[in-house]
């Protein structure tokens, strides 16, 4: 009996520390920007909807400064998304 519980305890001790091994440490891409800044330099831009005095912004989403969207809606309710291509603003609701 005292055979099986020393061969128990080996069996467990060696499962132990053969699963321990030394930590890793997380790896760096300093080629990625950081997404998480609040960094920002905003330009003046304006999203013109047609036959309205006033275009309000209710949301932005992007990818890329040269893959972002708006969404809004005129003084009248009326719904409408922008696309931002790099250069200009264009309409994907007619």
């Amino acid at each position: 009996m005292n055979k099986y519980v020393l061969l128990h305890i080996m069996i467990v001790q060696l499962l132990y520390f053969s699963s321990c091994q030394k930590a890793t440490e997380p790896i760096i891409n300093s080629s990625n920007p950081d997404t998480t800044s609040h960094d920002f330099t905003w330009q003046f831009d304006t999203l013109a909807y047609p036959r309205s005095d006033q275009t309000l912004i209710d949301g932005l989403w992007g990818s890329s400064e040269n893959d972002v969207y708006a969404v809004g809606h005129n003084d009248r309710g009326v719904g409408q998304i922008w696309h931002w291509n790099g250069s200009e603003w264009k309409s994907l609701v007619n």
